[in-house]
């Protein structure tokens, strides 16, 4: 199967430079999980092992670990629709970033 692309409207912020009360941080947790989960899998997707890459679009850039843990919910979203843990081996994760006038997210999934 070859490499499958989803892009959609999604604010990754660092978090952890996100100063909020717990109950926003766990809104945006379980919103951005669900939102991925849900378009994964109604979606074909490449069977695992899978390279996945995500990248996040937004205004200016962030650092690389600001980075990699602004993807985070979308990270274990993808991990949900596979139904195994995103610390197994059957994945490997890469991020990138864009400089775009909106906010953003692409995840590329192909087969290892």
């Amino acid at each position: 199967m070859n490499t499958v692309t989803f892009t959609f409207p999604l604010k990754l912020a660092s978090l952890a430079n996100v100063r909020e009360h717990w109950r926003v941080k766990h809104r945006r947790s379980k919103q951005q999980r669900a939102l991925l989960h849900g378009i994964l899998f109604t979606q074909a997707k490449p069977s695992l092992p899978a390279v996945i890459t995500i990248t996040r679009i937004g205004k200016r850039k962030l650092d690389s670990d600001n980075l990699a843990i602004s993807a985070k919910h979308v990270r274990d979203g993808i991990a949900d629709a596979y139904g195994v843990d995103d610390g197994s081996d059957l994945y490997t994760w890469n991020y990138a970033q864009e400089i775009g006038k909106e906010y953003g997210v692409r995840i590329e999934i192909s087969p290892k």
